[in-house]
């Protein structure tokens, strides 16, 4: 049976939001994915947000389209859950495959 996933840091895209009004329907449309999704791995994850990094293969960076916003995660998907580590500003795009390495 698949798991949605659980979210904790909430408080972090909150106070995200109110620095950066203008990331804030981003960071709804993310979490309306995440609360919905049930990933099993990172190609899961890819899946639904194609311009995510993986820092390692737990810690992801998701590069919010439309706006200058990372959110960084630790995802267990051993047991389906979402950690919101960081969220920051000042990054345009994901890096290219060649910047990955």
């Amino acid at each position: 049976m698949l798991v949605r996933m659980i979210l904790l840091g909430r408080e972090l895209l909150l106070t995200h939001t109110q620095q950066y009004p203008a990331a804030r329907t981003a960071v709804s449309m993310w979490l309306a994915i995440t609360n919905r999704s049930t990933w099993q791995s990172k190609a899961d994850v890819i899946e639904c947000f194609p311009a995510t990094t993986f820092v390692t293969p737990t810690l992801a960076s998701f590069y919010l389209v439309g706006v200058d916003s990372v959110l960084t995660a630790q995802i267990a998907f051993n047991s389906g859950l979402l950690i919101v580590l960081a969220a920051s500003q000042g990054r345009k795009s994901a890096p290219t495959s060649a910047q990955e390495k």
